[in-house]
Formats: C-alpha cells, structure tokens, sequence
C-alpha cells in the first residue's frame, strides 16, 4: 500500500491512476469474452495468463495506452480483474451504500449540477467562494431497472442572494427556474424523484398502448412488488408508493421542459401551492401558442405527403394535400352553451365561472332555483316529477345493469381494484341528456326501451302509487296497452355536457398536422376557420380532402385563401356516402377531377386519402382514459 502511495504523488500520477482505473473497470467487463478464447481445458476460476489480441486492441484504444504496455499492465493486476467483477457491480455498490452508508446519510444523494452560484447579480462566486448551507431531505427515486430507491436531495442556498439550488431547478423569490440542461432525474413531488427512461417508457405505453396513468403506476408497482421491496429501510418516512397523479406530473413536467428547450427559454413555475397548480399557467401558456402559430409539424413535408409530378409535359410540378376529420372522445365540458372554459373536476356539471348554474333547475329552459340542496329541479310538479323518473330509472336493476355494460370498456383507465358505489361507476360513463313526454299525469322517456316506457307509463307519479324499482320491473308488461299521444315534451340535462369531437388534420403518411375541439358541431363554419387558423402563415397545402367537403365548397366559393385549393371528398365517402344526383358535389368535389391525386396509369390513388380515418382508430383509444 505505501509503494501504491509514493507511485500517487508521483509526477504524472493522476493521468496513470485514471488509465489504470479504466484498465480494470474495462477488462473486468470482458471476462466472458476473455475465457471465450482460452482453452477449453480452462477452468473459469483461474486466471488466464495471457489475453486475446482483440481484447487487447481495445484495451490500448480504450485507456490510450500501447499494446505492450496492455500485456504489462495485464501480469499486474489480472488478479484484481478476475475479481473485480464483485467488487465493481452496480449491486455490489448500492449493497454497500446501504449496509454502511444509511447512518450517515450515504445513501443515493441527489445534488444540484453545480456548487457555485450562478446568478449573475450575486457576488459570491466572484468572491471565490462556493455554497456551503446544505439541506437534506429523504426521497424516493423512481427507477426503470431497480424500482423505488430510497434517496437524500440535497439543496444548496446562497446565502448572500438566498437562492436555493435544486436537483433540476433553482428557486428564487418563491419562483422555480428549471436549468435549461436539466439532468435525467426530474423532482415531481416534494419527496418524489424520476429518473426520465421511466417518464419515456410511460409516455411509449400511453401512446402506444393507450395506457392510463393510472394503470402506468399500477404496472410499475406490481412489476417491482413495492409491498415486500428490501431496498427501502423500515425507518424510512416515505414508501415506494405511486399513483397516476405522480405519473401525470412526470409526463406534463417533461414536455414542458422538451417545449423550452427546443426554443431555447427557461421553465418558470411557481415554488409554492399544489403540485396539481403549479404547471396550469404554463401549460396554457404553452397551448395557446400552439393554437396560435401551429406546431412544427405544420411545415412537416416527406415522400408520402408531397408529390412531383409531370402534367402536360411541364415537369417539377409538386402537390401537397392533407386530410380531416373528426373522432368523437366527448371529454366532460361546462354545461353553459358556448363556454370552452375547463372544468375544475371532472365530475363537475360547470366551470368555476358557471359554477353558480348548479343552483339552477336541470329542466332545458327552466331558470328557477333548485328545490333543496340535494335536488336538481325547482318546485315546479312536473319538473319534479321528470327527476323522479330520472332517479327510478338510475335505481331501477335492468337500467343499472345497462349502464355498466356500456361503462365497460376495452381498455379501462384504471385496473386497481377500487371500492366504488355503483352509482359512480355509471356517472363515469353515462352523461344523460334526457328528453321526457307528458301524458295526463305520467311522464315517460322518450328514449326508454319499449319495456321500461311502459313500465313507466303504468305507474303513475300520483304520491299514493308505489314506484319503486321492483314495482316498475314486476309490472312490467309487453302487452300494454298503447299510450294516448304526448301533448308536451322536456329537456333536462341531469348529467355532465361533452364535446362533441376532436377535429384533426393528419398528412397523407400519418402525422397530425394540427388538433382541435369542436364543442358543440362539426360544423362548417368551425372546419373552415381551423383551416385558415392553421394555414394563416402561407402553407396553404394544395389539396385538403375532406368527407364533407361539399359544404366546405360551398362555404368558401368567394372566399380567397381558398383560390387554387382543391375540396374534394375521401374516395369511400364520395362512392358510398354522396348522392350522384348532387351536381355541384360531382362537378366539384369529385377526386377523379384532379389528375395529380391519381396513381400511376390513373390507377388507385397516389396520397392516402383514408389516413385521418385510421388516425381516428387510434385516437378512438384514447376514450376509456
């Protein structure tokens, strides 16, 4: 060991400690390929005396040394490469962190990615100091491989300008400030950590697979069995515990910083409030820009999206065209006819600015207040006679049984067991919009089964009749008699409005050009003013085909940013769904009018017109979650 010690201080020793250190972490790495090329009389526990002229190529490039000095260093120190690998593995490590590191705060540490403070207006650094107030914190690390790891984060703070640096940021003024090289561990929660290869593989599952985040964790948990994990001490504050919150977080805080990086600005959130707050602003911030300017694909161009063509013996002629349509996901959205505004919960019939309207009779058209606090209808009689039915048929076993058929899903956004009443369940997947006739003294629904309508048109809502569940399902008959015709028909909306669906323009190979929510229509004052939102900038594609593109032509007929922009209809719509007697489609919408849309020899069809329809299978997914 002393000889070791004099070779160290040493001239020139650093740079052969650093060669020598690489020798052996690199050799130690190669036993297998080593031993490949022994004997096979070689046993695997003796050391080879010699090495094989690849590894020992790859040695002298690897450290920078020559290949004698390979073989030289080889009879030093082969001893302590053949049992390197226990001493050098990535287990053997952590092992040893934590048998003898836990009691004093050895762990995992995670450190801010320099000591020195780097604001520009502070002093210390120019004073040749570094920051030395340190605070340290227990954690959980989220890893791909291991699973959760119990971690120290560790912050340093100026104290001269009393900013505090973080793993992935530095907080200044109650404002976090994300470093534009931000490093492969995010921070999510105050004690939750993630190492970003897991962020991708959950981002891989959600897009890929339509995978919720909900069920992202639940994997996760149950692929690392965090319920017998050894890795985390019984003394430890926080468990290995995660939820599809913690995994929303991850996933927004890294398109964020993805967003930034690639217009080269900084992230800036608040320090303080609700992690469930603190990145609403900028994700608005960051939407509303997209929705403005459009996304980088808008300029998106390939093989399979621009055709060059020869027409007339004009050569060099290109085409450009995309297509639309819409997919119905109906996202929960305010109940105020024409408001956009996000629903604080999902569960919630109206925004925050309309909150109020809960007070307000469920009837279409009624603006009395409710009766009671746990009512949806005014004093009105009927009016309260339309929630009674309302409430019968959400009891009543045939209609509950219906309604979880249809909140079953092929992909369920959550597969943990949960214990929910059943009246949940159906508030999740069934939103009514309820129409009801009045006849004499009952009130029936319009779009009841035949079963239950006359179920419901024998029992009468005069308070001396029974209702119940079971009296409407053992009453029930299919040789009732007919029902005298409705004199009055009513709205109510018991349940949460939706969108009615996401609009998208998807180039011919795939890629979507631009996404919106069409909240209430597809309608064709709302298609053609996504187009010249989209293409205000001058990238006006030359062909943007469309299965309702008659209207739109119609629409835009004197409209200029339309000049030289074919309309025409999808191949399978114009043949199935458009009529041969409308002239004005087949004079202008026909796709067999544009030569420069058809294959060669005027066989099948160059672009993909059908792209957007499988695009919308796959947007389709994305429903149950």
């Amino acid at each position: 060991m002393q000889g070791l010690l004099n070779a160290i201080i040493s001239e020139d020793a650093a740079n052969s400690i650093l060669k020598l250190s690489c020798f052996i972490q690199y050799a130690s790495r190669l036993k297998n390929e080593i031993l490949l090329a022994q004997q096979s009389s070689h046993l695997p526990d003796i050391v080879p005396q010699f090495l094989p002229v690849s590894i020992i190529e790859f040695l002298a490039s690897s450290c920078i040394i020559s290949e004698q000095e390979v073989e030289e260093c080889w009879k030093v120190v082969k001893e302590i490469v053949w049992s390197a690998c226990s001493i050098l593995d990535d287990k053997a490590v952590s092992a040893a962190f934590k048998n003898h590191g836990a009691d004093k705060g050895f762990t995992c540490n995670l450190w801010p990615p320099s000591q020195l403070c780097t604001n520009p207006d502070c002093k210390h650094t120019d004073n040749g100091r570094k920051l030395q107030i340190a605070t340290q914190r227990e954690g959980i690390l989220y890893t791909l491989n291991e699973g959760p790891i119990p971690i120290h984060s560790c912050f340093l703070t100026c104290k001269d300008c009393k900013t505090d640096y973080h793993l992935d940021f530095y907080m200044k003024n109650e404002r976090r400030f994300y470093y534009d090289n931000p490093p492969d561990i995010f921070q999510i929660a105050d004690h939750q950590f993630i190492k970003r290869h897991l962020i991708d593989m959950w981002r891989t599952s959600t897009n890929v697979a339509w995978v919720s985040f909900a069920n992202c964790a639940a994997v996760y948990l149950n692929t690392h069995n965090t319920t017998t994990n050894d890795k985390i001490p019984e003394s430890w504050k926080f468990k290995g515990k995660l939820d599809g919150k913690n995994v929303a977080h991850a996933f927004i805080l890294l398109a964020l910083l993805e967003d930034h990086q690639r217009r080269n600005t900084i992230l800036q959130v608040p320090h303080g409030g609700l992690q469930s707050e603190r990145y609403k602003v900028a994700m608005h911030e960051r939407n509303d820009r997209i929705r403005l300017y459009g996304q980088p694909e808008l300029c998106h161009r390939c093989q399979k999206c621009v055709r060059e063509y020869v027409n007339d013996g004009h050569t060099g002629l290109t085409v450009h065209a995309v297509v639309m349509d819409g997919v119905t996901l109906g996202r929960p959205t305010c109940g105020v006819l024409h408001c956009t505004n996000p629903l604080a919960n999902k569960h919630h019939r109206f925004c925050p600015t309309h909150v109020h309207f809960n007070e307000k009779c469920a009837i279409i058209g009624c603006s009395d207040k409710i009766s009671a606090p746990d009512k949806q209808t005014c004093n009105n009689p009927i009016h309260q006679q339309v929630e009674g039915v309302h409430v019968e048929r959400g009891q009543a076993a045939f209609q509950l049984k219906e309604k979880l058929k249809r909140a079953k899903v092929a992909h369920p956004k959550n597969g943990e067991a949960l214990d929910l009443p059943v009246a949940h369940i159906i508030e999740q997947g069934d939103d009514l919009d309820e129409t009801y006739e009045i006849v004499g003294d009952r009130v029936i629904p319009s779009e009841a089964d035949p079963i239950t309508q006359t179920a419901l048109a024998r029992a009468s809502l005069n308070p001396t009749i029974g209702t119940s569940a079971t009296n409407l399902i053992t009453q029930t008959s299919l040789a009732a008699p007919a029902l005298p015709a409705a004199k009055k028909k009513i709205r109510a909306q018991f349940g949460r409005l939706r969108t009615h669906n996401e609009q998208i323009l998807v180039a011919p190979c795939g890629m979507i050009i631009a996404r919106e929510t069409f909240y209430y229509a597809e309608s064709i004052t709302a298609v053609v003013e996504m187009i010249k939102r989209t293409y205000r900038g001058g990238f006006m594609p030359n062909h943007i085909i469309f299965d309702n593109n008659c209207s739109v032509a119609k629409h835009v007929k004197d409209d200029s940013d339309f000049n030289n922009v074919g309309l025409a209809v999808d191949v399978f719509h114009f043949t199935n769904k458009h009529a041969v007697s409308d002239t004005f489609c087949q004079s202008n919408c026909n796709p067999a009018l544009f030569p420069e849309l058809l294959g060669e020899n005027r066989r099948n069809w160059w672009f993909n017109t059908s792209i957007a329809e499988q695009t919308n299978v796959w947007l389709g997914g994305f429903h149950s979650i």
